[in-house]
């Protein structure tokens, strides 16, 4: 069953077009995982004047996972990686069902390690969950 997962790179108050080069350059990392697509996500209906019927969020990236669980460690490190390589003190959600988690500047290893772990015992625990009730 495939899921998606909603990847959230928040502004730092720099231009349009450097937050569209560091989210294209994440999105290019993402593909190289085991995803089924990696898309911008929706902002709604273009303005009447628009060549395209739907503009895109700049900072927001949906994913489609073959199954959420086996794929998401490999998502959250390469986020990190990405914001390492970036040099990019941007806070970015991942957001999966109702659960989510800020990768950001935080700096002890082990609270960093404690989020993350909780993070995907809560995606297991809803994936379990809706298993169970469907």
């Amino acid at each position: 069953m495939a899921e998606r997962l909603r990847i959230e790179v928040h502004q730092n108050g720099e231009d349009i077009e450097r937050l569209l080069w560091e989210v294209d350059t994440l999105r290019q990392d993402l593909l190289e995982l085991d995803v089924a697509t990696v898309e911008r996500a929706p902002a709604g209906p273009a303005p009447p004047d628009a060549r395209s019927g739907v503009t895109e969020m700049a900072n927001v990236l949906l994913v489609t996972l073959p199954a959420v669980m086996p794929v998401l460690q490999s998502i959250v490190s390469a986020v990190s990686d990405w914001r390492n390589r970036a040099g990019t003190s941007r806070r970015v959600t991942i957001k999966v069902g109702d659960n989510y988690l800020e990768v950001g500047n935080v700096e002890d290893e082990e609270e960093r390690r404690r989020l993350t772990d909780a993070f995907f015992g809560a995606c297991l625990r809803s994936s379990l969950e809706e298993a169970d009730s469907g």
